[in-house]
């Protein structure tokens, strides 16, 4: 029997279709980028996994429903999607911070393109996700650099102008004790002068530490035992504002080879951070973990894949305006900070090919993210500078 023509090409239509069909399920499923499709009453019609991770919604929650429901939180995609419906015609790039269930607020920059069919008639619109959490943090080191050097410059001045008069007042005020015995209002005068310039002489110390580039030795550890010391250091502090600290260590973690004490003082510094910024009976989380959402390139040129250490609060978090200067040498939120710890640890994490970066946690809190390299490139690994 003799198969007509006509059934012969809409068979082959429907092979071609389904192949195209299977070709562009296979391609968006391996899209960096995430892709949302939604139809002419913006409800979605498709999502891929790239897209599933940056908005933190899976595609059987997200298909059928209305991308304001998708998406409640950020009316700037959902209005986006909106205009180029409207317009007909692609909406300009934006770079918004999209707010996810769970996970940590993320930048993206969002694309709005119209779906039209083969036919020409206008289906839908095509939302495109660009993760720009790397870029931001490229950025963001150029910046830091910038600040480094300010520190740099000012505590070489500091060791000329300040120090060297400290000196000489503790020596004076030494001589005023031994005349003031055995008078309490002037042993007090004296107390307070030795206390406040033991103070300031840390202080500057601190800055010195900031600005200079001595490095100590490296040597292979496990983080999650130097953690486990980081813990029992401030397990007293953490008990009197009943605090409790909870770990979530990857035991498949390599070790790496990075200055000991120094790392030690820079963890406990951030969980100390943690503990300070909420109430009593609160909780903070240290987690670690393979940083997959990273690839990078140190400055030696060499590629490395990073450890990341996570240390959660739940304290009230931290404003965006605040969280862009937390780094910056000598700026502080607290009446008796001296806002040099974040930026000590900073400088210690970067000398060692890593990276710091801060991120408000939902639906309260904050988290700082601590990434140190596995594969340190060979001369850093050594401690040169």
């Amino acid at each position: 029997m003799k198969v007509p023509s006509a059934m012969l090409r809409a068979a082959t239509s429907a092979r071609r279709a389904a192949a195209v069909d299977s070709i562009a399920s296979e391609v968006l499923a391996n899209l960096v980028e995430g892709v949302v499709v939604v139809d002419s009453e913006l409800r979605v019609v498709r999502i891929n996994p790239a897209a599933e991770r940056i908005t933190g919604r899976s595609e059987a929650r997200a298909v059928g429903s209305r991308l304001g429901e998708s998406l409640p939180e950020n009316p700037e995609v959902v209005r986006l999607a909106q205009r180029c419906l409207e317009t007909g015609g692609s909406a300009a790039n934006r770079t918004v911070t999209l707010s996810r269930p769970v996970h940590a607020p993320l930048p993206v920059e969002v694309l709005a393109s119209p779906w039209i069919d083969a036919r020409g008639t206008m289906r839908g619109a095509v939302l495109v996700l660009m993760d720009r959490t790397p870029q931001q943090a490229i950025a963001e080191e150029v910046r830091r650099g910038d600040r480094v050097a300010m520190a740099e410059a000012l505590g070489a001045r500091l060791a000329h102008e300040v120090r060297n008069p400290l000196g000489g007042i503790q020596g004076a005020a030494q001589l005023l004790a031994r005349r003031a015995a055995g008078r309490r209002d002037l042993e007090e005068c004296v107390e307070v002068i030795v206390r406040e310039v033991t103070r300031l002489d840390a202080l500057v110390g601190s800055v010195l530490e900031l600005a200079r580039d001595v490095q100590g030795p490296r040597h292979l550890v496990n983080v999650h035992r130097m953690l486990d010391e980081v813990i029992q250091l401030v397990k007293a502090d953490a008990a009197t504002r009943e605090v409790e600290v909870r770990c979530f260590f990857d035991p498949s973690l390599p070790e790496i080879r990075v200055d000991v004490q120094a790392f030690i003082r820079v963890f406990r510094n951030l969980v100390r951070n943690a503990a300070e910024a909420q109430a009593s009976r609160g909780t903070i989380e240290i987690a670690t973990c393979y940083a997959t959402d990273y690839s990078r390139v140190l400055r030696a040129g060499s590629s490395a894949r990073f450890v990341k250490v996570e240390v959660r609060d739940e304290g009230p978090g931290i404003s965006p305006e605040i969280q862009d200067r937390i780094f910056t040498p000598l700026f502080t939120t607290k009446p008796s900070g001296t806002g040099l710890g974040l930026a000590i640890a900073l400088k210690v994490i970067e000398d060692h090919g890593g990276f710091m970066r801060v991120t408000r946690r939902t639906p309260r809190g904050t988290v700082f993210e601590v990434y140190v390299p596995i594969d340190a490139p060979r001369e850093r690994a050594e401690g040169s500078p």
